[in-house]
């Protein structure tokens, strides 16, 4: 896109028109405002700065730049042909086109259809060169393709327009600005003028009968101007900025449907808007907010010491029952001082039955040892009464072997003692 827009700057209003007509595409007036605010901020905030005054439009001082950022379309349009600066002209062009073609983009144009703006820029050229563009004639090709959304006129809301247009703007202003939507305003009222415009606001403010305009077309000039006064009619040969800024807002297309009368002059006070660039602070939101804030807080204050008389209501109650939950966590404790020692006792009746398992047990093992003891003392016995038999038997015979060698013994004593004998008898 960028490589796109440096082959447009010779691009005129016309055949950027001729192109979104193609397309069949109208783009809302705020996106030309906004390029011609932004391409334009510096310049103003220049010209503020600079205190000589004496600069703008029908020798107005810079007390009309200081509603810039609020200024209509046709108002801007003018600051820049008032400005005349070629560097200008040309940044606004440049800001406009790429606006322009982005919002084509964004309605689905392709870039290669906008590939044949560079041709019409290239013409362009081979036919004026460098020439400076005529910003007027460029900003008129462009009002066909640029539309006032519902409600809005010249770019800005009804209320805005009433604000801005009757503290800053002007009555030939007014009258350009009518012209730009094709409503014809009276420029001075004779008698037919007068006639046609008691008419008019008649209808408007929905009081109009047959009857009552053939009475007015009756009678003469004098008479009808007084009539306009009484009934609150401008009544002089012309209409003032009031006048005006109604003429056009019940005639516009945009603006005529929901269009009612002031009831009084309260809508065309307007405070001095902020710099162009600084967020405006919604008032009436914020005031809302605050109204809302505050009574959120009354309600909360409200609830607040509902709570705390209920508090105190129930503080008695509170006691008491303190009381209760006392006397409740001392019995509680008791019982669980109770519950801790049983539960000791039981651990140690459980030790206690733990041992005595052990001592049964131990028993029983001794006695199972003891049994197992005797049953070996019994088998020992039963060897050892074995043995003592066998004894007894070889002690017999021993014995009856012993008397037989006594019996021996004597029988060889007594063979010796013989043979003794015999010898010595024999000697």
């Amino acid at each position: 896109m960028k490589e796109l827009l440096k082959k447009l700057s010779f691009l005129n209003g016309k055949d950027l028109a001729d192109f979104f007509k193609k397309f069949k595409l109208m783009a809302p007036k705020a996106l030309r405002v906004d390029v011609l605010r932004e391409a334009m901020a510096p310049k103003v905030e220049e010209q503020l700065a600079n205190t000589s005054g004496g600069f703008g439009i029908g020798g107005q001082n810079n007390y009309r730049l200081l509603w810039f950022a609020k200024l209509s379309e046709h108002q801007l349009e003018k600051y820049l042909s008032t400005f005349d600066d070629p560097e200008l002209d040309n940044k606004y062009h440049n800001l406009l086109v790429e606006k322009m073609l982005a919002y084509a983009a964004e309605k689905k144009v392709k870039k290669a259809d906008m590939e044949e703006l560079v041709a019409a820029s290239e013409d362009n050229y081979r036919r004026v060169g460098h020439a400076r563009l005529d910003m007027e004639e460029f900003n008129n090709s462009l009002d066909a393709v640029f539309y006032d959304e519902k409600s809005c006129c010249d770019g800005l809301s009804v209320s805005e327009f009433r604000g801005v247009l009757f503290n800053v703007g002007t009555r030939e202003e007014l009258f350009e600005i009518a012209a730009k939507y094709e409503i014809k305003v009276p420029e001075r009222l004779n008698k037919d003028e007068l006639l046609a415009y008691c008419v008019r606001q008649m209808k408007i403010e929905k009081y109009y009968t047959a009857e009552a305009e053939a009475a007015l077309s009756e009678m003469t000039a004098k008479d009808l101007r007084e009539w306009a006064k009484n009934h609150n009619i401008q009544s002089g040969s012309q209409l003032n900025k009031k006048d005006l800024i109604e003429y056009i807002l019940s005639d516009y297309s945009k603006t005529k449907e929901d269009y009612e009368v002031p009831k009084d002059d309260s809508v065309y006070e307007m405070a001095i808007p902020l710099p162009y660039g600084q967020e405006e602070v919604d008032v009436e939101a914020l005031e809302a907010k605050i109204a809302e804030l505050t009574a959120e807080k009354e309600k909360l204050e409200k609830a607040a010491a509902k709570s705390t008389r209920e508090n105190n209501r129930n503080k008695k109650k509170i006691d008491k029952q303190d009381k209760e939950i006392a006397k409740l966590l001392a019995l509680i404790a008791d019982k669980e001082k109770e519950y801790e020692e049983l539960k000791a006792a039981k651990a140690k009746v459980k030790e206690d039955k733990a041992a005595d398992k052990k001592q049964d047990e131990a028993i029983a093992k001794l006695e199972e040892e003891i049994k197992a003891l005797q049953i070996e003392l019994a088998v020992v016995k039963a060897k050892e009464d074995e043995g003592r038999e066998l004894t007894e038997e070889e002690l017999k015979e021993a014995r009856r072997n012993f008397a037989l060698d006594i019996i021996w013994l004597i029988f060889f004593v007594l063979v010796l003692a013989f043979l003794m004998y015999a010898i010595f008898s024999m000697l």
